[in-house]
């Protein structure tokens, strides 16, 4: 439900911690005048009282963007910390990069010869590999790249447990450990013996949340501090530039 109190302290948020009086004269005047539903919709709060995702900003900010997401992500944000405009675009920048614009949840493989050489280096030890190996489909080049690595010990553990989900989780090992965060925030998914739950819309929405809080990155959304979310989402500074461009839009659109 949503108090007075939620109203001020989201527009604290928007405006940097503190209010003017007459931005307080000013919203106290909209709301005698046309009820609370009139600003709250204007500033896109839910009922809970969190920042809620629009369809349109959603579309502004990734044109192509899957808009199946958006209820989704309203439905689940608040339980998980996303409840201002900082943490909902920090949150939103990461997700576009990492699943182009929710409409990737399964690692493709799609690659040509050349740029599959180019991504996996010494595991691809020529172009004529490359060329063979793509023939024989994308199972084996999946079981190729991942068998026999961090938990992937059966003859298709790597095609299974390929990446997967809004963060391309890859490896039966991190789906173990990912198992293990979602059971903790108190999602009961077992997706290590069901991987292809997490091309679930609803799942890979949850699970990225659940990864979301367990690394405290509400904290580094608080902060703006999109390099230091980049770097604990994947261990260097990969996508910047996207993440970055995707972060300006979300803060302009939300």
């Amino acid at each position: 439900m949503l108090t007075m109190k939620n109203i001020f302290n989201h527009l604290r948020n928007m405006s940097g911690g503190k209010l003017t009086q007459s931005q307080v004269n000013a919203s106290n005047a909209i709301i005698a005048a046309n009820g609370v539903d009139v600003l709250t919709d204007a500033l896109g709060m839910d009922a809970d009282g969190g920042y809620k995702l629009t369809s349109q900003a959603l579309r502004n900010i990734y044109s192509n963007a899957d808009m199946d997401f958006v209820d989704i992500i309203n439905k689940h944000a608040s339980t998980f910390g996303i409840t201002t405009k900082k943490r909902m675009a920090m949150f939103i920048a990461h997700a576009i990069h990492e699943s182009n614009g929710f409409n990737s949840l399964q690692e493709s493989f799609n690659y040509r010869p050349s740029r599959l050489k180019a991504v996996f280096g010494f595991r691809i030890p020529s172009l004529n590999f490359a060329t063979n190996i793509l023939a024989k489909g994308k199972e084996e080049v999946a079981n190729h790249l991942y068998g026999g690595r961090y938990g992937n010990k059966g003859p298709n553990d790597g095609w299974l447990y390929s990446g997967k989900g809004i963060g391309g989780l890859t490896f039966k090992g991190n789906y173990i450990v990912m198992q293990r965060v979602m059971s903790k925030h108190g999602l009961h998914y077992d997706i290590v013996n069901n991987p292809l739950l997490l091309l679930n819309k609803e799942v890979a929405t949850l699970s990225y949340m659940a990864y979301w809080l367990d690394k405290d990155l509400n904290s580094y959304a608080d902060a703006g501090k999109i390099i230091g979310a980049t770097k604990v989402i994947n261990g260097g500074r990969n996508g910047l530039a996207d993440r970055k461009k995707y972060y300006k839009l979300a803060l302009n659109y939300l």
